[in-house]
């Protein structure tokens, strides 16, 4: 079938307000994997901190940046010389971590919200196939339907 564009805009439109409709449920479920998936984009950008402190702190011989003496406080540590290259291995390994279960939760999110998606579709599919009369099911073939 040749549709004019008007025709397939319109067409478009529809079939879009449709699938709206349809997800309106799962609402919830997709924004929380879009802000998980938005979170994920600062977490990436932290991964150089760790070799920023490294090459200042034991390369150029800077001292540790401000904030790290709340990293110390907590364990009444003062660092020595060889604890920054320490403490940018524990920043690195906790972004990745981080950054590895902000992943792994939004893909499980995402597969749970497809999935529930798909068996409201086919549940609502079924629905409409048994409300069909049987003259209908009688005429047509299996795939026809």
């Amino acid at each position: 079938m040749n549709f004019s564009r008007s025709q397939q805009r319109h067409l478009f439109a529809a079939v879009l307000r449709r699938a709206l409709e349809l997800a309106r449920p799962s609402w919830p479920l997709l924004i929380g994997v879009a802000l998980l998936s938005l979170l994920s984009a600062p977490v990436l950008l932290l991964l150089p901190v760790p070799l920023k402190i490294a090459v200042d702190s034991e390369l150029a011989g800077h001292s540790l940046p401000s904030w790290t003496h709340l990293l110390y406080g907590n364990l009444r540590l003062h660092p020595a010389a060889g604890q920054g290259l320490a403490l940018c291995a524990l920043l690195l390994l906790g972004i990745v971590v981080l950054r590895s279960l902000l992943s792994v939760a939004c893909w499980l999110l995402a597969t749970y919200t497809g999935e529930k998606l798909v068996h409201d579709l086919r549940g609502l599919l079924l629905f409409r196939y048994q409300r069909l009369s049987l003259s209908v099911h009688k005429s047509q073939r299996a795939n026809d339907v």
